[in-house]
């Protein structure tokens, strides 16, 4: 389904008469001439690019979500000057963002502090290792080990019962799986009929506008991240839009924000705001591991997870939800941009980003492997996440720009 973009320009010609014209008359407008202006636009969906400006005309590519698009603008349309793939072709002004995609850091974010780090075991199977790099026995889930990063693959213990051996840092947690939760007091909503402004906060993605305070209703556009909406908090979960080209339209309350500065919730959560998971999302991998979203996303999750169960008789099993911001580092320390989100730009910062359970994780649970593509995961939450709320970028599909099977993101 192809929805309207959610910038909207109306332009009205009124001729007033000041009498009463007898017989029949021809009125003649002249067209003003067309003005050029050159702009830097964001692709917000996949967008369809054609060679001339006419949705008439030859479709000759899509630029997936997040290019930057330069060129000049005249009657609605962008003769594109870069990306020069398509220098000379044209793409639609009203599907592109006023907003720029971000450009990635200059360097690659640090890892934790090298010396005196702590870190727990979350992962019911995770190995030990001596020196020389060989595999020796598993470690109990939830111990606590002292120790340093050793490069960028492994932790050396250097104290306790397990000193001199080492870890693989990606099968480490960074904060206490037992309270890996949301801890910050506070809430990030306003009471309920209050009109307030509020920012569309998200990684890159848009979110969903309804025609109504539930993710069953009628999905009638998408918000690019940074607008300001103004309106009323109706519920916990739900905010109505009362001014601009979505007056009397909801978003939902997990995906605005007080402030435009993403940073400033980005892994620091707000306790209130958020909701654990019930206990059969957990993997036997990490079994111990609460898993947490923001309320009106794990309410949602959990709805769709029962008619996902009515269908194939078992549950749909998570890795992650929400993630502090000392994970986040310690990813993309390990694993980079774009394999990992900057740390405090991912939607897993937020709550409002799942991983399902992946190749490793199942292989470890001895487990179906259920979430890759073409899988039972893939087909049915891509049939039918939207209906409850969850949809997985076109960046992330299998011919995106970094596809990932297992990750699914809350758009309301």
């Amino acid at each position: 389904m192809i929805l309207a973009n959610p910038r909207s320009f109306a332009v009205a010609v009124t001729l007033a008469l000041g009498g009463t014209v007898a017989g029949s008359a021809a009125v003649s407008l002249a067209a003003p001439a067309a003005t050029s202006t050159t702009v830097t636009r964001s692709t917000f969906q996949t967008t369809n690019v054609r060679t001339s400006p006419a949705t008439s005309s030859v479709l000759v590519g899509k630029m997936p979500v997040g290019t930057t698009v330069t060129g000049t603008l005249s009657n609605g349309w962008v003769k594109i000057s870069t990306p020069s793939k398509y220098a000379g072709k044209y793409v639609k002004d009203s599907v592109l963002a006023k907003t720029t995609a971000t450009a990635p850091p200059a360097k690659k974010p640090s890892v934790p502090a090298p010396t005196g780090t702590s870190a727990w075991v979350g992962y019911a199977k995770t190995y030990l290792y001596n020196s020389a790099g060989t595999q020796l026995t598993t470690i109990p889930v939830n111990t606590k080990v002292t120790g340093k990063i050793a490069g960028t693959k492994l932790f050396k213990i250097t104290g306790g019962p397990y000193n001199g051996k080492y870890l693989r840092n990606i099968d480490l947690l960074w904060t206490d799986p037992l309270r890996s939760g949301p801890t910050a007091l506070g809430t990030n909503k306003a009471p309920v009929g209050i009109t307030v402004t509020r920012y569309v906060i998200t990684n890159r993605d848009p979110i969903a506008v309804r025609s109504a305070a539930t993710t069953h209703s009628k999905l009638v556009a998408y918000i690019p991240k940074g607008t300001a909406l103004k309106g009323k908090y109706v519920s916990d979960d739900w905010f109505r839009i009362t001014s601009g080209a979505h007056t009397g339209r909801y978003v939902s309350s997990a995906l605005i924000y007080a402030t435009n500065t993403m940073s400033a919730y980005n892994g620091v959560a707000k306790k209130n705001d958020m909701c654990a998971l019930p206990s059969w999302t957990q993997t036997n991998w990490a079994p111990t591991q609460p898993r947490f979203l923001a309320c009106p996303a794990a309410k949602s999750f959990v709805e769709m997870n029962a008619a996902f169960r009515a269908q194939y008789g078992y549950d749909i099993k998570i890795d992650e939800a929400y993630r502090d911001l000392t994970t986040q580092q310690k990813y993309a320390g390990f694993l980079g941009y774009p394999r990992a989100a900057r740390p405090g730009t991912s939607n897993h910062g937020m709550g409002v980003a799942i991983d399902l359970e992946t190749r490793s994780s199942s292989a470890m649970s001895g487990t179906p492997y259920r979430s890759g593509f073409g899988g039972p995961y893939d087909m049915w939450i891509t049939a039918h996440g939207k209906e409850y709320g969850w949809d997985r970028p076109a960046y992330l599909d299998r011919n995106g720009s970094n596809p990932e099977s297992w990750h699914y993101n809350f758009i309301g």
